[in-house]
């Protein structure tokens, strides 16, 4: 209490579907990194832990489409938005992948994070159909 800190250590994540704006962030942000070192003598470091390729599939892919058939037949309204989860590997390697959504909630990643249990009986609905589809061959490009 009541002593200045000697270290700090500031983590975040850039977004974004475009892999040059994420590469022209990361590059003002090690700029302002070296003018704040030699403006105040601070050291002061960017460090980037890891980047991944945006990817992604065409909302006319034939999972997409089924796992909107299976929203629709469940009456759930779907929330598409881009991902930049784990799905880009899986799509970088030519493997078809989305998210999905079991429930939802409210704060999402905030200390004060809640899901809704209701919904989840048919966010599992979602994903057994969703698998059973998968199983009958929907990824089926041709």
């Amino acid at each position: 209490y009541n002593t200045l800190p000697t270290k700090a250590r500031l983590r975040f994540e850039i977004r974004s579907e475009s892999d040059e704006i994420v590469s022209e962030l990361a590059q003002k942000i090690h700029y302002l990194t070296e003018e704040m070192t030699s403006k105040t003598g601070a050291v002061i470091e960017f460090q980037e832990i890891s980047r991944r390729k945006p990817g992604g599939m065409d909302f006319s892919h034939p999972l997409n489409t089924t796992a909107r058939k299976i929203l629709e037949y469940l009456q759930v309204t779907p929330r598409i938005t881009p991902s930049t989860s784990e799905v880009t590997a899986l799509i970088a390697r030519g493997i078809p992948a989305l998210t999905i959504g079991l429930t939802t909630g409210d704060n999402a990643g905030e200390i004060n994070e809640s899901v809704d249990i209701e919904p989840i009986s048919r966010g599992l609905a979602q994903f057994i159909a969703l698998l059973k589809a998968i199983d009958t061959g929907c990824t089926d490009e041709s």
